[in-house]
């Protein structure tokens, strides 16, 4: 039997594809939209170089947070445009601004999603607001590479299976190299978002879209999304929006299966810093208005305290402490003590949606969307009742 990698832990890195020397390896889409490693028995050699890249074959450090901080960059501009506290913008200022490099995730003009290089301040911005996607990390790896041999110091941010990919590829520690993670609720299918945008515009108009998540502007920090078709803005809640609740905690159908499963949603950590949403700040610092966007900061190693260092003047900080921040965000600590449940129906939930598109995998496999709305909509009259009486 030849080499097996696994599909289930798979989180579609691509370190094994960049490993591999004898191009034995390939990348096929699944029917749910996720990219998984193909190996041609024609061409491998069974030399196993793929599977010690591979970090759900192993054993990964992981470091529990030494110290952990409320904070939010002072510049209230970028604040604004930033789905948080804006803490990477403050982070990739401070690395461009000694010669560095940044990698962070982008949209292309068709709204797929990649890791993406950044020399200047200028590019940052794309890097900027949650993209609520899997992202395609796989070319910015022999890139960083590149980079890090030619002496650069480089600036990696994802989720934290693509840093413990990026790392097994690398094979050895790089003093220049500083890694940060964002704390993630699951990687929904670029399949399914694609399926979704097709509800809103054609493809030849997704330029036009600017759909954005996240969004300030309306009602400050939260979970909701903006887009423009036709010239008319669009504001929804993860509610109102039916790609946004198939990823959310009610629903998680549109997860890559690895992520069900995922070993870094902890409280130790894979990477030099974590970044993430203060949610329930206000319970504890009353520094911060949370509807401003407030970010959580965990130091996890020492170069995270220096990473910490270069940004201590461009932002607002608080000392805090990670129970603080578990007690809202179960991101961190969800399957600290096991996995979360696959949906029942997930697979028939892609199949639909493969044969008959997005609004018809809604109405048959989302109906609690449906229910929780009009809940929604029922409670949300006694309080408007209660203004108008108040006044």
């Amino acid at each position: 039997m030849g080499v097996q990698l696994p599909v289930q832990s798979c989180t579609g890195c691509g370190s094994c594809l960049k490993t591999c020397r004898f191009g034995a390896i390939s990348m096929k889409e699944g029917e749910d939209g996720f990219s998984y490693p193909v190996i041609d028995s024609e061409k491998c050699v069974q030399c196993g170089q793929c599977l010690k890249a591979c970090h759900a074959s192993g054993d990964n450090q992981m470091l529990a947070p030494s110290r952990c901080y409320a904070a939010q960059i002072k510049d209230r501009e970028i604040l604004g445009v930033s789905s948080s506290g804006g803490i990477f913008y403050a982070l990739a200022q401070g690395v461009l601004s000694e010669g560095g490099v940044v990698y962070g995730c982008v949209y292309d003009k068709q709204y797929r999603a990649a890791i993406a290089r950044a020399e200047r301040l200028s590019e940052i911005t794309a890097m900027q607001g949650s993209k609520y996607v899997w992202s395609d990390p796989s070319q910015s790896f022999t890139d960083v590479k590149d980079d890090l041999e030619r002496g650069k110091t480089v600036l990696y941010t994802g989720v934290p299976c693509q840093i413990a990919g990026l790392k097994r590829f690398l094979k050895k520690e790089y003093d220049s190299l500083y890694t940060v993670d964002v704390l993630c609720g699951g990687a929904p299918s670029p399949y399914a978002f694609k399926r979704y945008l097709e509800t809103l515009t054609d493809e030849n108009g997704l330029e036009k879209l600017a759909f954005q998540f996240r969004d300030k502007e309306t009602y400050g920090a939260g979970v909701n999304c903006t887009y423009v078709v036709n010239g008319v803005k669009h504001h929804e809640n993860y509610l109102e929006n039916s790609f946004y609740f198939a990823f959310c905690s009610k629903s998680r159908i549109t997860w890559r299966e690895s992520c069900y499963s995922c070993p870094y949603k902890s409280v130790k950590r894979v990477s030099d810093m974590t970044i993430g949403d203060y949610w329930g700040v206000q319970n504890h610092h009353t520094t911060f208005k949370p509807k401003d966007g407030v970010s959580v900061i965990l130091v996890n190693t020492g170069k995270g305290s220096t990473l910490f260092e270069t940004i201590s003047s461009s932002v607002t900080s608080e000392k805090s402490s990670v129970s603080f921040v578990t007690e809202k965000n179960s991101l961190v600590n969800e399957i600290h003590e096991g996995h979360v449940a696959v949906p029942a129906q997930r697979s028939a939930f892609f199949h639909v949606l493969r044969t008959q598109g997005w609004e018809a995998a809604d109405k048959k496999y989302l109906q609690l969307r449906r229910k929780l709305l009009v809940r929604q909509a029922l409670t949300a009259v006694p309080r408007k009742l209660f203004r108008m009486l108040k006044k």
